[in-house]
């Protein structure tokens, strides 16, 4: 065995998501801030691009990002102990065949 263990892709999606969820809360946090002060810093209200989309869809955006990143947690950590499992099972089994491997063969 070569010792390096393989990377699954879902904890690339993982990162992505974790990634986007971070994002999103950060613009959902902007957009709070900036409503709560009565918009932009010359005091007009903003309701376009990602900030607009915040203030319309933000919690649903959030909720769905964060179900994703727990589905896909829940998933990449059940893929590695799968994994972790089979590297196990055949880390055993060639210990156990060299065991059965130097009996004496049967005359015939």
């Amino acid at each position: 065995m070569s010792g390096r263990r393989h990377t699954h892709p879902l904890y690339y999606l993982v990162g992505v998501l974790g990634v986007a969820f971070t994002v999103t809360a950060c613009a959902y946090g902007v957009m709070s801030f900036r409503s709560d002060r009565g918009g932009d810093a010359y005091g007009r209200e903003t309701s376009a691009g990602l900030l607009g989309l915040m203030r319309e869809h933000g919690g649903k955006v959030l909720g769905a990002e964060i179900a994703a990143l727990a589905i896909a947690a829940v998933a990449a950590m059940a893929a590695d102990g799968r994994a972790t499992r089979r590297v196990e099972a055949e880390s055993i089994q060639p210990s156990a065949r060299e065991s059965t491997s130097h009996e004496p063969a049967s005359p015939t």
